[in-house]
């Protein structure tokens, strides 16, 4: 017979009343399943909950003394299945032992004879329990208990004896919790699952392998032959396989949020669009939604199509609907939940449960959408082909290239967007996919494939169990993520300013003939250096969070590339600092004698007046006139203009924009100046142009700038370019 225990309404719980910050602290803290083990019977409820809310108080009183100085974590309020069956199932285990002792069956179980009278309710202390999935809505508790003083029959006289029993608790979340104890027996008989474990908040533990190892199960369980038949391998058929609805609503103010799994009724805001002919947005307005519906976030997914935000909602329900209904929540919005703050001890720092879900959540979205299964067999087939014909001209057939063709041939065979197969397929292991089909966002095209060399340390983070918030190795990066790392990153920022590095390609490449090469109009990287990029490229790291990548360049990055300025360089690299010094030294005194020296002794091409002004969108007479007026007004902006134009290194960029009385910042809003002088000089002006608009900024040199459009004002506004 099932016991019901509460709704998923928490307003009409009283058993999760008594939750304190300490206990919440310091089993965070320990990680362990089993919380402090209670040794005593409460007589009711509320002297349960008036005790621990009177615990509670100084608890959090001595919590708030020990923060002084010191850095709160925030932790979630959840439900923990121990105080579950301490508060709830344990006295039916007692009641249930009662019985067995009545009808003769206790001595049998406990393998010895009992003579005690009763199981008193304190002879019953459950030490420890393991959560298992069984299924979308249910899952069964192992708890172990101790039988303590349990009066057993001796030889000569009776002793008091200690046992170890189980409980199996059979849990169901279709209406609501509702338990019921399916069996309890001697410890020894305890019962080896081949299920999924769940922790103490009744959320699923697996590792990304498991995920994909049996998504083609999931498929065959609710659409069967979908794993043969493509046409039945559709986000909106496994929805109506799940009973889901779906509906797109416009959300308000979740701009993470690609979707909201509703398991019961509710309310959400939306922001409507403004109405035809004006650009003010109305005000929010909430609107019901229906238990069991996706709700499609149309502010977040209008580029894209909604296939992989429906699959995760789907995931999301099959793994974490228990997990929803135990704590007594209504839709997915983790966001929402309430959250405390403690100071853990210097020892251990405690894990946010929540942590793991959306990892999860994406990881199995993506494998519906393409289970592994089928999209190994497809990737190693076409990769095949593509290896054996030839590379593209002027390049060598390297992964990246190979990648790239398999990717879009794959894509198309899947009906998905480049980007979500090439995501997919890093998931899967093959990471030289992260050296194709790099996007750049100024440009609106794609960067060169390039291959990179799968050393130790590369190939480390796929073998290991990586979270999902923890940083991996990447080269590839876009100009507006490196703008803010340069911006925020003292070490990064003197690294570049020296001028042996400098972006090109979607990769941040040591300047040197060794690896950098003149192609007729512009620079690229030599062939050999494409195809090894590991080489010659800094490398990064990257953590993927909201919806956005974070970069990371850290002391140990810089201290590994800092020796490449020490004796032991390399030889071109001392070339190219010899040619620079030469350079400096030969330059004239004069701004105009300067640019005319640079024009035809430094670039590859002898530059006129008419070919520079080409390369830098500026008018051929303002080229002619810093050519040949000493005493011309020279703007900022054009002269980096045409520090670009010669791609000029920052060292020769700087000596030539002091002859003109000028000089860029490093630092606040201004600082793109010196991210252009000292990153993107190989780069074409139209590209930094481009760079610089998708940053909020006014175009260099722009003739209808005006002067009211403040940088400093469009601060938020560079962080989107990453």
């Amino acid at each position: 017979m099932f016991n019901h225990l509460f709704t998923a309404d928490p307003s009409v719980d009283s058993h999760f009343a008594f939750s304190s910050i300490l206990d919440e602290a310091q089993d965070a803290a320990s990680g362990s399943l089993a919380g402090t083990i209670a040794r005593c019977d409460l007589a009711s409820s509320s002297q349960l909950i008036a005790d621990t809310q009177s615990a509670s108080s100084a608890q959090a009183s001595n919590v708030s003394r020990s923060s002084k100085g010191s850095k709160g974590v925030s932790y979630p309020k959840l439900r923990k299945i121990e105080k579950l069956i301490e508060y709830n199932c344990r006295r039916q285990v007692v009641a249930i032992l009662n019985e067995k002792l009545y009808e003769g069956e206790l001595s049998s179980m406990l393998e010895a004879p009992v003579v005690a009278p009763e199981i008193k309710s304190e002879s019953c202390v459950f030490t420890n329990c393991t959560v298992w999935h069984r299924n979308q809505t249910d899952f069964i508790v192992d708890a172990d208990f101790l039988l303590t003083n349990i009066l057993v029959e001796g030889e000569s006289e009776d002793t008091l004896t200690d046992f170890k029993i189980y409980a199996s608790i059979f849990f169901t979340s279709c209406d609501g919790i509702e338990y019921e104890i399916q069996e309890v027996d001697h410890l020894s008989r305890k019962p080896v699952r081949d299920l999924v474990k769940m922790d103490r908040h009744v959320i699923p533990i697996f590792t990304f392998d498991f995920i994909d190892a049996n998504i083609d199960e999931v498929w065959n369980d609710r659409i069967p032959g979908s794993m043969e038949d493509a046409n039945k391998r559709k986000p909106n058929l496994l929805a109506d396989a799940y009973n889901l609805d779906i509906c797109r609503l416009p959300l308000y103010n979740r701009p993470n949020d690609e979707f909201v799994l509703f398991f019961q009724e509710g309310d959400i805001m939306i922001q409507d669009p403004p109405p035809a002919g004006s650009k003010e947005l109305p005000p929010p307005r909430t609107v019901p939604v229906s238990a069991d519906t996706i709700v499609l976030n149309t502010n977040v997914n209008p580029y894209d199509d909604y296939a992989l935000a429906i699959y995760k909602a789907c995931f999301m329900y099959e793994w974490y609907y228990p997990f929803f209904m135990f704590n007594g929540l209504t839709d997915s919005r983790l966001d929402l939940i309430e959250r405390t703050q403690f100071v853990p001890d210097k020892v251990s720092k405690p894990k946010d449960p929540l942590s793991f879900i959306p990892a999860a959540v994406h990881r199995g979205g993506f494998a519906l959408m393409m289970p592994r299964s089928i999209t190994q067999k497809k990737v190693w087939r076409e990769y095949q082909r593509v290896s054996a014909a030839p590379g593209p001209i002027g390049y060598i057939n390297h992964a990246g290239w190979r990648y790239e063709e398999v990717i879009r041939i794959v894509s198309s065979s899947f009906c998905l967007k480049n980007f979500r197969v090439r995501q997919r397929l890093v998931q899967l292991g093959c990471i030289a996919a992260r050296g194709a089909l790099n996007y750049d966002p100024d440009l609106g095209r794609y960067f060169i494939p390039f291959a990179f060399s799968m050393d130790e340390d590369a190939l480390d983070w796929t073998r290991r169990k990586v979270k999902y918030s923890e940083a991996v190795p990447t080269y590839s990066i876009t100009r507006g993520a490196l703008y803010y790392l340069y911006k925020k990153n003292p070490a990064l920022q003197k690294l570049l300013s020296l001028g042996v590095f400098t972006f090109l390609d979607g990769l941040v490449c040591i300047n040197s003939d060794e690896y950098v090469q003149w192609n007729n109009e512009y620079y690229r990287m030599t062939p050999s250096a494409n195809a090894d990029v590991s080489a010659c490229c800094l490398r990064f790291h990257t953590e993927y969070m909201n919806r956005r990548n974070h970069y990371k360049f850290d002391a140990a990055d810089y201290k590994k590339y800092a020796c490449l300025f020490d004796k032991n360089s390399s030889a071109s690299i001392e070339r190219a600092k010899e040619e620079h010094t030469r350079i400096l030294a030969e330059l004239p005194e004069s701004f105009p004698d300067a640019l005319k020296y640079l024009m035809k002794h430094y670039h590859p091409k002898a530059l006129t007046p008419k070919s520079l002004a080409a390369r830098t969108g500026l008018s051929e007479v303002v080229i002619t006139r810093y050519c040949t007026d000493p005493h011309a007004e020279y703007l900022l902006e054009e002269v980096i203009l045409i520090c670009l134009g010669l791609n000029l290194p920052p060292c020769i960029s700087g000596a030539l924009l002091e002859k003109a009385n000028l000089s860029v910042v490093r630092t606040g809003p201004f600082a793109y100046y010196g991210f252009i002088i000292d990153c993107l000089y190989l780069e074409s002006v139209g590209a930094v142009q481009a760079f610089v608009k998708r940053l909020g900024y006014h175009q260099l040199a722009d003739p209808h700038y005006y002067e009211e459009d403040n940088p400093a004002d469009q601060e938020e506004k560079w962080r989107d370019a990453m």
